[in-house]
């Protein structure tokens, strides 16, 4: 048995007769022996053989690799020939999915010929093909060829054509609307947030955001020039129609220069979303953040592997700055250079000199450390991005202000650079600014002081430390200036809101934290209004009075409509509790009796259900039906799942006619209002 998987049905093979077997079936079947009745047993027997390889990066192919292949092609083969109905090629579908497909594509190295036949033929489904007659099959290869680990060996072997592949399915479709149909203007405005001049049926073809989730990881694994040449156009051009269709009035997007030389200076297309993609928290398309982050995992991992790899590392990040045009590639960079500081180079080291930077890189640290939730299913993807979030750099800096002062102190290389760039900050920060200044002593050693000990037993010593000016001095004599109050009931809220044990887990607790937040003048940095008001809902709900109720219901709500009608434009959101919040509706309609705010929580509920855009939320909120809502109100749970049923019947239908998008999407509204199963949704606490 398989170790790895401690599964009855995951054999690990030993010895050589396995592949004895393998060889002896495999030249039975070409001798013309009837071996039909034996299919079953002998593809059982392959399919437990390949336990033994790795999941991906096959350095070493057993014996009877190439046998194998044969007969994994050979069975494919024959089953697409006779799945002639939908039900048959829907189970083919399954069964090479989940069977022999995945372990087909491992065995290219022993069947180059095989593999790429099929990939011939899956490049254009349409064209007639001797051995390879389903249109559905190909069509299925295609896509598996590019999504995750199962592309690991495609990318290796044909890099070109699985590149050419990407782009055929992802590229967008082209659409004509009219600009003044009521369907257009719907479609723009729910829409253009997350447009990136992609073929939205990619959403559906891939899970949750992961370094594994499509090919690129092992494109670079395999063939890094290529795999940059793929990523940086085509990423170039993703980043700027989605910049295009937001950059408007009120828009969060901008354009950043960063300052090489006295003659070089280069603009990127910039706002906080960009700049933290590559970590998942704010994907708003999961190819383009699942591209990201195997950008990252591959160069980390690379870096990982020894300092001989260093200068082929430095190169890589010089393309990203020099050929990309938006802040996402500019994050990534800043990453691996945090990881592994000796990478900094002449290239690197300026944009250590752009405010902007830091303040996004302290959020994103900062954010990453009081919440972080992944909703993959996978177990492979989801360790892969369980590992990523314990790297060592994600835990010792909380922003570029650690790293710079650090760099200064221990590597020194560029520091004669970065001095410079730290000048121009300088000169640039505004005197009332008393935090950037503060931030600027402590990355600046030129303004370290040595200072007598005042603590008692130890008046013989001197410490160094920033040389604050005056008014710095002043803001930080003042009492709780720097309590963190925010960020400290916000973990505390967390640890409670995931059921972990806390010493005061208590109504005074969330209390106190509460009358923290609405205070009149409370520093509100960091803090989640919406976890504390959906922990409250949740835990507190029956010692609270009416005004803290209101408080918790009205923050839940108004979540509920940002997230169902965002800003136009509105990238840049610092919130880290949207998911938590929006739980919190599914508690409402269990601790209010109003009928007017259970009707409201309900409707959310459903409308956040079926077009809510935040999937991780959507989780959330289907955990609080079935957990929660279901033992107070299991008729409305039970109208809720039959409404998401006949809403996706509703647009199944409309995608059956092939409608152009924007006349699919009006009529689907239309018909969403004519049904009396929302109505009676909404009504079913009566």
């Amino acid at each position: 048995m398989d170790p790895r998987h401690s599964d009855l049905d995951k054999f690990a093979p030993v010895g050589s007769g396995w592949d004895y077997l393998i060889t002896f079936i495999k030249q039975s079947v070409e001798g013309g022996a009837d071996l039909t009745d034996l299919e079953g047993p002998y593809m059982w027997l392959i399919r437990s053989w390949g336990n033994q390889l790795p999941d991906f990066d096959v350095k070493e192919l057993p014996p009877a690799a190439a046998d194998a292949a044969f007969l994994l092609a050979a069975s494919m083969e024959k089953e697409q020939k006779t799945a002639d109905t939908y039900r048959n090629e829907r189970d083919l579908l399954r069964i090479s999915q989940l069977g022999n497909l995945p372990l087909l594509f491992k065995l290219t190295g022993a069947a180059q010929d095989v593999i790429k036949e099929l990939l011939d033929a899956a490049d254009d489904p349409s064209k007639p093909h001797p051995r390879w007659t389903n249109m559905l099959f190909l069509e299925n290869v295609k896509k598996h060829s590019i999504s995750g680990v199962m592309a690991d060996q495609l990318c290796k072997y044909f890099p070109d054509l699985i590149i050419k592949f990407a782009k055929e399915e992802w590229i967008e479709e082209p659409e004509n609307p009219d600009p003044d149909s009521i369907g257009y203007s719907f479609h723009r405005q729910q829409e253009q947030i997350n447009y990136f001049g992609l073929n939205r049926n990619i959403e559906f073809d891939f899970g949750f955001p992961s370094g594994y989730q499509t090919f690129f990881y092992w494109m670079f694994l395999h063939h890094p020039q290529k795999a940059l040449d793929f990523i940086i156009p085509f990423l170039n051009d993703a980043f700027e129609k989605n910049y295009q269709a937001n950059a408007h009035k009120g828009s969060d997007l901008n354009k950043i220069k960063v300052v090489f030389s006295k003659r070089q200076t280069k603009e990127y297309y910039a706002c906080y979303d960009y700049w933290s993609a590559y970590r998942g928290a704010y994907a708003r398309n999961r190819v383009v953040t699942s591209l990201l982050m195997a950008l990252e995992k591959r160069l980390l991992d690379l870096a990982d592997n020894g300092t001989e790899n260093y200068d082929i590392i430095r190169s890589y990040l010089d393309r990203l700055i020099e050929e990309g045009s938006n802040v996402a590639f500019l994050g990534v960079v800043t990453s691996v250079v945090q990881a592994h500081p000796e990478l900094l180079n002449q290239t690197s080291v300026c944009l250590l000199g752009v405010r902007e930077f830091y303040n996004w890189e302290s959020h994103r640290a900062t954010a990453e450390f009081t919440i972080r939730d992944h909703y993959i299913q996978d177990p492979f993807l989801l360790a892969e991005r369980q590992r990523e979030d314990k790297r060592p750099h994600r835990q010792n800096y909380t922003g570029l202000v650690g790293f710079v002062r650090d760099y200064l102190f221990y590597v020194r290389d560029f520091n004669k650079q970065l001095f410079k760039k730290l000048d121009q900050l300088w000169n640039k920060a505004p005197e009332k600014d008393w935090l950037w200044r503060k931030q600027l002593f402590d990355m600046d050693l030129r303004k370290y002081k040595f200072e007598p000990v005042t603590e008692p037993g130890y008046e013989n010593f001197v410490e160094m430390g920033p040389g604050y000016d005056k008014k710095v001095k002043q803001m930080l004599a003042k009492p709780d200036v720097f309590d963190f109050k925010g960020v400290q009931d916000t973990m505390w809220a967390n640890k409670v809101f995931k059921f972990e044990e806390v010493k005061d887990k208590s109504y005074e607790t969330w209390k106190a934290a509460y009358e923290r937040y609405i205070a009149p003048k409370a520093d509100r940095l960091m803090s989640s209004p919406g976890l504390l008001a959906a922990l409250g809902l949740r835990d507190f709900a029956l010692e609270m009075n009416k005004e803290q109720l209101k408080w918790c219901e009205d923050t839940v709500f108004q979540y509920a409509e940002d997230t169902l009608h965002p800003k136009r434009g509105g990238l840049f959101d610092l919130r880290t509790d949207e998911k938590e919040a929006l739980f919190g509706l599914t508690i409402i309609p269990m601790v209010n009796n109003d009928a007017l705010q259970q009707k409201k929580a309900k409707e959310y509920i459903f409308r956040l259900i079926i077009r809510g855009n935040n999937e991780g939320a959507r989780v959330h909120i289907e955990s609080g039906l079935t957990n929660y809502l279901q033992q107070s109100n299991p008729k409305f749970v039970e109208n809720c799942w039959h409404g998401v049923l006949t809403y996706i019947e509703l647009k199944a239908d409309e995608t059956a006619k092939q409608r152009p998008i924007w006349e699919r999407q009006m009529a689907l509204e239309e018909a969403e209002l004519g049904h009396d199963w929302e109505e009676q949704l909404i009504r079913s606490h009566r």
